[in-house]
């Protein structure tokens, strides 16, 4: 992750709305899905020097791009806040973070695919 993306370095906490931009100061990320010959992929792609809130950041962006789901990504020194909807999730680790979000992506899939006629 570029590190004009956002102030992160200066040690505030930062709000990632699902739009992808800070909401304290404003820098926007993006992410897109770039078809070829052999499938598709996500650009950026996700780099394992970024830090932690950047990966999950990307990790929202990845799952708004895919399943029109908008997560929150809030970081406090010593956790994280996921905000989906109306719920507000409070996850004490980068792991269970990321967990909860692919959850969220997974139930998402589930919902488009399930057959309604049981």
């Amino acid at each position: 992750m570029p590190d004009d993306v956002c102030g992160y370095a200066l040690g505030q906490s930062h709000w990632w709305t699902s739009n992808g931009s800070c909401m304290f100061c404003g820098k926007m990320w993006d992410v897109k899905r770039v078809f070829d010959a052999t499938g598709s992929h996500i650009e950026p792609q996700l780099e394992g020097d970024w830090l932690p809130i950047m990966k999950l950041i990307w990790h929202a962006q990845v799952i708004k791009y895919d399943t029109g789901i908008a997560i929150d990504v809030v970081e406090y020194p010593d956790n994280f806040n996921l905000l989906i909807g109306k719920h507000s999730l409070a996850v004490a680790s980068y792991q269970t973070a990321w967990d909860v979000m692919t959850g969220v992506a997974l139930g998402a899939e589930v919902a488009r695919t399930v057959d309604r006629a049981w």
